[in-house]
């Protein structure tokens, strides 16, 4: 093994050790508590189901680790560590030596972005492994697979079928991955074409996972989204078609028409520390055109990058901000990667003299890791999975808890699927009940036909009174969570509002300051807060509520000095 070798070993070993160590340890929040729920349970996740990857994260049941969100995150993590040296694979196929290869590949490696999607379950470390396999594969200076141009256009199907079963986004990738598929044709005929859709169909079997699991997994077990029991209902999931096909999220926001584009921009150039410009510098010092035609690729590739960065961002119904920016932010991954793979084209022509690219590689590097580490433990911090465990660790024997928000929704499914958590404890998202699956899985589980929305209303109180009428006690997250205002008959408790009867019904100010008190010395909180406006800072508002009602009612009692307690309790928990 020479030296170059030897150093991309032991940088991809680096690389991995450090994607291990800092694993998330608990459930976090968007899709994390979900995605982790249905692969180790072997459910369905929402549209378009991830099935790939989700199986993949079946070997979390067989690792060693704390629980089963980082027994998943451990897995993600070997994930990430192979998309990192496939990216540095694909830079050294498209001729970049192998110091800027490596270099590139780093640098990615320990972007923010990068490093927490690559250390905690979700589904874009997989994304960039196979896209960057597809770009490898793709390059004119590599050698066809065993000699044969249909071998290439196989693999390039198979990986678009894997891409496709993993996440949709792959598909951004097809300027690169039709034109080398088209360049094959050129040399071998319709057998790349045959080999090309063979290849793309084997690729897209890991939805026929899908089927399997919803035909399989009892009605009212909660881990299965929609009713993808047959043909028409699998096309509906993977289309997504509840969502609308090309939404990124169910909602009517219409952001300013640069905003997303923009903050592409700055995940690109400040994540890299501006080595997203060396391509343009590099343009700029340097421009060959082969005989042979080969230029046109590159420009393949360079439109690979603007179609998964800026057009398709620019598509975005979600404004960049608190948690939609979070949201957003992961769709910059595929382009990060793509412009880190063009920075270490670009690293060779930029600095003239090739030994100065390690050192100058490893400086920065080190630095963007110091830089982004606290923003990795900031995601990961593990208030939403303390939330879970507090709320389900107070709430009464068969406790029914209302609850909406990607966060909440994912941490108690992660709960009772992944962990057997308060099996006892059913939730009720209302915002699906629109959904006729959805329905029928929370009636299945209730025992009786549930209130359901229709024609786009649902009427909430009826929800909450039925609910409340079944004799069992009934828990929201947030008022907003059933649609309803703060006048319903309910009372702060913990993190949660418990719903009764009537207004007599509640505590009076005394007795509940009594009953929060019990319940908070119960809970485990952080000793420090989380940023605001994140998955995090958002669930420590619901730590916050009961002692602000508190506070207003002692001070409509004329209680000041209690009051002014309950305040300065609600500010101690309240992130700024």
């Amino acid at each position: 093994m020479n030296r170059a070798r030897v150093a991309s070993t032991l940088v991809f070993v680096a690389i991995g050790a450090l994607y291990a160590i800092t694993t998330a340890r608990g459930v976090l929040g968007g899709d994390n508590g979900e995605l982790i729920a249905v692969g180790v349970s072997g459910g369905v996740a929402h549209p378009p189901g991830y099935p790939l990857y989700t199986a993949l994260l079946g070997l979390a049941n067989v690792l060693p680790g704390e629980s089963p969100a980082h027994r998943a995150a451990l897995v993600t993590a070997a994930i990430a560590t192979l998309a990192v040296a496939a990216l540095a694979w694909a830079a050294r196929a498209w001729g970049a030596s192998g110091p800027a290869s490596l270099a590139g590949a780093a640098l990615f490696a320990v972007t923010p972005l990068a490093w927490t999607l690559g250390t905690h379950a979700e589904v874009f470390a997989l994304n960039a492994l196979l896209a960057m396999l597809i770009v490898g594969l793709s390059s004119p200076k590599l050698d066809a697979p065993f000699g044969r141009e249909d071998a290439r256009a196989l693999l390039l199907g198979l990986l678009a079928g894997l891409g496709l079963a993993n996440h949709h986004t792959i598909a951004l990738l097809a300027p690169i991955g039709l034109y080398a598929v088209i360049c094959s044709t050129r040399r071998a005929g319709a057998r790349a074409i045959a080999a090309a859709v063979l290849g793309l169909a084997i690729g897209l079997t890991p939805y026929a996972l899908i089927v399997v699991h919803a035909r399989s997994t009892p009605p009212g077990d909660g881990c299965v989204w929609g009713a993808p029991t047959d043909l028409a209902g699998l096309v509906r999931h993977v289309l997504r078609m509840e969502y609308g096909t090309f939404s990124l999220g169910i909602t009517d926001n219409k952001p300013p028409p640069l905003a997303n584009p923009l903050a592409l921009a700055r995940t690109l150039f400040v994540d890299s520390f501006g080595a997203a410009l060396l391509p343009l510098v590099a343009l700029c010092l340097w421009w060959r055109r082969d005989k042979g035609g080969a230029w046109r690729t590159y420009v393949a590739l360079v439109a690979s990058l603007v179609l998964a960065g800026p057009v398709f961002v620019a598509r975005f119904n979600l404004v960049p901000k608190g948690i939609s920016g979070t949201i957003v932010e992961r769709f910059h991954h595929l382009p990060l990667a793509l412009a880190c793979l063009l920075v270490a084209l670009s690293l060779d022509v930029c600095v003239k003299r090739s030994s100065l690219v390690a050192p100058i590689a490893a400086v920065v590097v080190a630095v963007r890791a110091v830089v982004s580490y606290p923003a990795v433990a900031e995601h990961h911090r593990p208030t939403i999975d303390l939330y879970m465990r507090n709320v389900l660790a107070y709430v009464p024997d068969r406790a029914l808890v209302v609850s909406e928000g990607d966060d909440r929704t994912g941490a108690f499914m992660y709960a009772r699927c992944a962990v057997g958590l308060r099996t006892d404890v059913d939730t009720v998202n209302p915002r699906l009940l629109f959904y006729g699956w959805y329905a029928d899985q929370v009636s299945a589980r209730l025992g009786f036909p549930v209130v359901r929305g229709k024609d786009g209303v649902l009427s909430a109180a009826a929800l909450l009174v039925q609910l409340e009428k079944s004799g069992r006690p009934v828990f929201l997250t947030s008022w907003p969570a059933a649609g309803v205002d703060e006048t319903f008959p309910s009372y702060p408790i913990g993190p949660l509002l418990r719903i009764v009867p009537s207004k007599k019904d509640v505590p009076d100010p005394f007795t509940l300051l009594a009953m929060n008190e019990r319940a908070f010395d119960q809970m485990d909180l952080e000793e420090t807060l989380p940023a605001p406006h994140t998955w995090a800072g958002e669930r420590m508002h619901d730590y916050a509520r009961p002692w602000t009602v508190l506070g207003s009612a002692f001070d409509a009692m004329g209680d000041p000095g209690r009051a002014e307690a309950c305040r300065r309790r609600a500010r101690a928990l309240t992130p700024e």
